[in-house]
């Protein structure tokens, strides 16, 4: 029997643990619950060995042996250690991605920011010089214009005021003309479009870098236009100062046709005063002067001519008074009108010759008195 359990379960040892059993299969089992035994107890022998009768074989209850681990080769520990290295790999990595992620889309978001501020800033340095190039633009042209307007005024008064004067004037004008065309223009301008691939950080930084030099360059022209506007300023002062001799000599030439002119209405003599005058408050009030110079000529034209005519009166005053003082007194008779007479009825008809008209006398010559009468 204890052949057959050891047979079954594995060896059995008094007192001992049953050793693990062997693996059972189908024929084992039968063959056990086939074979006659002998049950033994704790009294002896029963069973149909001890009393020569057959009896049914008995076992006792199985008694579950009980399970020890089983040792783990070392290939299965670093089996699982490397798993679990593995996994913290993984594990690792995919945090690097995500923070990776992360920290790339934030450097972006911040890079397109960044971007949009450069270009902001782009469009104002645009717009400043923009702005600055418009008011040079108008500078220079409102001076030209005003140089134009002078060169022509200082023309009509050809024959005015004194030549050397009017010629520094001309010279002046020419001057300041030359000094407005020779001023610089605006040669940048930005690029309103800028293609940057925006999801690319690298694109982005470098669409920065293209926008902050372009930005330096539209502002480097931009203070170089504002310069320039100034030197407007400069020459137009310069101009000035350079007309204040012509307004002294305009004065000067107004008292001179005064003086010329002592028989002229009072009137006009004022007018020329004040037309020289408007001359030289309009230039130190610093105005050009172009209407005033212009309106000089036609004032003195008024005064000469009214200083023409006396003149002329006076001249022909002259020449009947010395007429009326050379021609002797008129001798020719004078013819009594004879009073009708009232003719008697029985009387005829009296003819009467007409009286015929003395002869004037002819008047002696003058003697020459070397004056020639017209």
């Amino acid at each position: 029997m204890r052949r057959d359990i050891a047979a079954l379960f594995g060896p059995v040892s008094d007192g001992g643990p049953i050793a693990p059993a062997q693996r059972l299969d189908a024929e084992s089992i039968a063959e056990v619950f086939t074979r006659p035994v002998a049950v033994v107890s704790a009294t002896g022998v029963s069973g149909g060995y001890a009393t020569g009768e057959p009896s049914e074989p008995t076992l006792p209850p199985p008694v579950p042996a009980p399970r020890t681990p089983r040792p783990r080769s070392p290939w299965m520990r670093r089996g699982i250690i490397v798993g679990a290295a593995a996994v913290v790999v993984v594990v690792v990595v995919a945090v690097v991605l995500v923070v990776g992620t992360l920290r790339s889309r934030a450097e972006l978001t911040a890079a397109q920011e960044q971007l949009a501020s450069q270009r902001a800033e782009l469009a104002d340095a645009q717009r400043s010089l923009d702005v600055a190039g418009e008011r040079l633009q108008a500078a220079v042209s409102a001076g030209i214009t005003e140089a134009d307007e002078v060169d022509a005024a200082l023309a009509t008064v050809t024959g005015y005021v004194d030549e050397g004067a009017r010629a520094a004037a001309v010279a002046a004008v020419s001057a300041y003309r030359t000094g407005l065309t020779t001023l610089p223009a605006a040669s940048t301008a930005a690029d309103d479009d800028v293609k940057v691939d925006e999801t690319s950080s690298s694109a982005i930084a470098e669409g920065i870098d293209r926008m902050r030099r372009q930005a330096g360059d539209v502002t480097d022209d931009a203070d170089r236009l504002t310069d320039a506007f100034a030197d407007v300023g400069d020459l137009t002062a310069t101009l000035r100062a350079a007309l204040v001799p012509f307004g002294d000599a305009v004065t000067a030439a107004a008292a001179t046709e005064i003086e010329e002119a002592p028989d002229a209405d009072e009137a006009l003599q004022q007018a020329v005063s004040a037309a020289a005058d408007a001359i030289t408050a309009a230039l130190a009030a610093g105005r050009s002067a172009a209407p005033e110079i212009t309106a000089f000529p036609p004032t003195v034209d008024t005064m000469r001519a009214d200083q023409h005519a006396k003149d002329l009166a006076l001249e022909e005053a002259r020449r009947n008074q010395r007429l009326n003082q050379t021609r002797p007194p008129s001798t020719t008779p004078v013819t009594p009108t004879p009073e009708p007479s009232t003719p008697s009825e029985s009387s005829d008809p009296v003819e009467t010759e007409p009286v015929q008209p003395d002869p004037p006398e002819q008047t002696p010559a003058p003697e020459s008195t070397g004056e020639v009468v017209p």
